[in-house]
């Protein structure tokens, strides 16, 4: 199981941005153009779907829809989680929500869309959960990336050597 394409929708100053994802990726833009926030908020997709297998919140349903206090949550690339939001604001109408949809290389999807809750909380909705809690794993991921970082070192070597 691989990542081919993640969809990032109003997180942080991203409104929209859809890439493929390959072994190798290389994020290249000017200062404050969004490379790290594609990175966070992959990372914050993640981390939300390990929250809701570490709190044993996942359901026999497709979708799930659960609400996290964000201080515990196990990342977050801001101390206010409300700040994630697009232009700084987490809102609650789904029309504003965070929004991360990951495609599979077996052409499986799944989205995370994340808004605010009450009491302080965020509200996350997950899509297609059973493909998202597979992501969950933190193992399958390692192992993904571990292959990918073995390549990439051969590839590296290889540039290396014919420089």
């Amino acid at each position: 199981m691989k990542l081919r394409t993640v969809r990032l929708q109003r997180f942080k100053r991203i409104e929209d941005a859809n890439f493929d994802v390959d072994a190798l990726n290389v994020l290249v833009g000017s200062n404050n153009s969004g490379k790290s926030s594609i990175i966070q908020g992959m990372h914050f997709a993640i981390a939300l779907l390990q929250n809701i297998t570490l709190e044993k919140r996942w359901s026999y349903n497709d979708s799930l829809s659960t609400s996290i206090n964000p201080n515990q949550l196990i990342y977050s690339p801001s101390q206010d989680a409300y700040a994630l939001g697009l232009g700084g604001h987490l809102s609650e109408p789904e029309t504003d929500a965070i929004k991360i949809t990951f495609t599979l290389d077996t052409g499986e999807v799944c989205s995370i869309i994340v808004r605010k809750g009450r009491n302080r909380n965020i509200l996350v909705a997950v899509e297609h959960a059973f493909v998202a809690k597979r992501l969950s794993h933190l193992q399958i991921l390692l192992v993904s990336f571990r292959r990918d970082l073995q390549e990439f070192r051969s590839m590296r070597i290889s540039f290396l050597m014919a420089y």
